[in-house]
């Protein structure tokens, strides 16, 4: 079995980093996510190259900046909107403050951006995560297919009944049997799919899915 990514949350305040674990656990649920309180525990963490990406709280990485710069192609800092500014533009930032849904479409776009189809992962871990998606993809039907589509960028069950012109208890019944093929517990999950098998692009999302 090829080892799982790992991922490292810094912070001091443990409870951020649970809702950001949790989030991370959404959409990247075959990775490990740990938590680091220590600056120490994340400098050795580096120095023995264990983590894929380093989601760093402001406060920390404002105070460590220059012992961290060799970790900024892997790091994303993490905090309130009007903290960015003592972030460094080419530093990748998530803005905290803002509404869950927003926060993880924040995420969804910069897993695109860097791992779109899971490149950048070691082979073996993006072959299986490929095969088990082309897996998924073949035991849907092409109308659960369109229902991905529309899901995806944002549709309600509502707009997605309407649109395909099939009655609402039609659609229940279509994103019920789609969550299941794709062992998908939300609509993160829909998303990070769809985005992977080219069935949408990042820009066709236009608001938080429902």
């Amino acid at each position: 079995m090829p080892a799982k990514p790992q991922v490292a949350i810094v912070t001091e305040d443990v409870f951020s980093a649970v809702g950001l674990k949790h989030l991370l656990e959404e959409l990247i649920p075959f990775a490990q996510i740990d938590l680091i309180h220590s600056i120490e525990d994340a400098k050795m963490a580096s120095r023995l190259h264990k983590y894929f990406h380093y989601f760093i709280s402001v406060e920390i990485w404002a105070q460590h900046a220059h012992t961290l710069e060799h970790l900024k192609r892997h790091a994303i800092v993490y905090g309130k909107t009007d903290k960015r500014i003592s972030v460094s533009p080419d530093i990748h930032f998530i803005a905290s403050d803002q509404t869950p849904q927003e926060v993880t479409m924040a995420l969804i776009r910069l897993q695109d951006t860097a791992h779109h189809q899971y490149r950048h992962y070691p082979a073996d871990i993006s072959q299986k995560l490929i095969s088990e998606n082309q897996q998924q993809d073949d035991s849907l039907t092409g109308r659960e297919i369109e229902i991905i589509k529309l899901m995806a960028i944002g549709k309600s069950s509502k707009e997605i009944a309407r649109q395909l012109h099939i009655s609402l208890s039609t659609v229940y019944t279509h994103r019920q049997h789609i969550m299941e093929k794709l062992n998908a517990h939300s609509a993160t999950k829909v998303i990070h799919f769809a985005l992977n098998q080219g069935y949408i692009s990042i820009n066709e999302i236009h608001k938080p899915f429902k």
